[in-house]
């Protein structure tokens, strides 16, 4: 979360730093596999905290007769922060997986620690389930809720392990005897159904061209190579990429149906760029029951957008104490700032104290001071001038640019 420190508004300084006392997540991590090879872990909506380990499973989950179970990269234990009661997202991507036969299939058991017992996690695309492509498992896990065995709000932990069972029907006894010979046995392997569906993305809203006020909307839905609508759950990653810079957002896959907002003001600061290349990406998955396994393909549809207008975008911040603000000026035009006009309306109108970040000032009376860029600095596209004012009155600005045209006005 962005702070602002101001120990002072009479003092000639003022910062914006990351909030001290905030835990910070990473977005990926890796271990090694007991079996060979790194398991990498990705999230969102959450941070990965901690170092993840894998572990010997204490015994194996309860199964039928005729089953039998591996952990082909034993137990993973991770811990992962995220909101009270959110849901974290977690790709788990292992370096190789046996092929399955025609009688076996993957299971997600957890392990709590507390009780020293098992749960087995039902495979499907909602929360508190999980999925697999290829050789990597998507876990949808909600604090604080069925899968999660830690307590603290926000902690999502405990270890758990992506299994192979192995089901056989017992040997049929064997009759038979007197010359004629026995009877016949053996193992009856049970097989099952394995389909695949391709897919595409089908898009609702998706412009080439977009104000620079405006929010992007990005919505659609997923279908068969036909165009019947999949009724899945699960996520749609959307990746931004522009000046070598890329941003990846996550949509909520529900019924089938996706959608996400960006700012498109946003977007230009992020890149410095009008043209931004988007991919949206559903990574497919496969579900499975006991009597059949249904795989969906991925897809990805690409897309470049164009971010229209030119603006020099306020925001204003107003602090305890009275006549005190905290400004903030986006550059989203082709022209570089070069100084900053502050004037107080009214006869009693004054203002106290200025400062701007990279700027000096120039108090020309109280009612009037020019902020002006420093030798060496640049405020350019894409860039952002960060104020503090404290006056009485009304107070107006004007921004001028390199050859003293003025750029841009306004009122605080």
């Amino acid at each position: 979360m962005l702070t602002f420190e101001l120990p002072s508004l009479l003092q000639d300084q003022f910062s914006f730093t990351d909030n001290a006392n905030a835990t910070i997540g990473l977005a990926t991590a890796s271990v090694q596999s007991p079996s060979g090879g790194n398991i990498n872990l990705g999230i969102s909506n959450g941070g990965i905290i901690g170092t993840p380990t894998t572990s010997q499973p204490q015994g194996n989950p309860p199964l039928q007769p005729n089953q039998t179970l591996i952990f082909p990269h034993q137990l993973l234990s991770f811990q992962t922060i995220t909101d009270p009661n959110g849901i974290i997202t977690l790709t788990i991507q292992y370096p190789s997986l046996p092929p399955l036969a025609s009688n076996q299939s993957y299971a997600y058991y957890k392990f709590n620690t507390n009780t020293n017992s098992w749960r087995e996690v039902h495979q499907g695309t909602g929360v508190n389930q999980f999925s697999i492509s290829g050789t990597t498992v998507t876990l949808r896990i909600q604090d604080n809720g069925p899968l999660d065995f830690n307590p603290t709000p926000g902690i999502v932990a405990d270890p758990g392990g992506l299994a192979i069972i192995t089901t056989t029907q017992p040997p049929a006894g064997g009759g038979g005897g007197g010359a004629g010979g026995g009877g016949g046995g053996g193992t009856i392997v049970i097989s099952k159904q394995r389909s695949t569906i391709a897919t595409q993305l089908a898009m609702q809203t998706l412009p080439r061209d977009i104000s620079i006020e405006k929010i992007l909307s990005i919505a659609g839905s997923l279908t068969d190579d036909k165009g019947n609508s999949l009724q899945l759950n699960g996520t749609i990653t959307i990746i931004a990429e522009a000046n070598r810079i890329t941003r990846t957002y996550t949509a909520e896959l529900k019924q089938g149906v996706f959608s996400i907002n960006i700012d498109a003001a946003r977007l230009l600061k992020d890149f410095k760029s009008r043209t931004i290349d988007i991919t949206i990406k559903f990574d497919g998955f496969e579900v499975q029951d006991r009597q059949r396994i249904v795989e969906y393909k991925g897809a990805e549809l690409k897309h470049t957008i164009k971010i229209v207008g030119e603006d020099i975008m306020k925001g204003v911040k107003q602090l305890k104490r009275a006549g005190a603000s905290l400004i903030k000026l986006d550059n989203f035009t082709d022209k570089s700032i070069a100084k900053i006009v502050l004037k107080a309306e009214g006869d009693d109108a004054k203002i106290i104290y200025s400062k701007g970040k990279d700027m000096s000032r120039m108090r020309m009376s109280m009612q009037e001071v020019m902020l002006e860029v420093k030798e060496g600095k640049s405020i350019g596209f894409g860039d952002t001038v960060r104020m503090l004012v404290y006056a009485r009155g009304i107070v107006t600005y004007t921004v001028y640019d390199m050859q003293g045209n003025v750029i841009a006005e306004g009122r605080i």
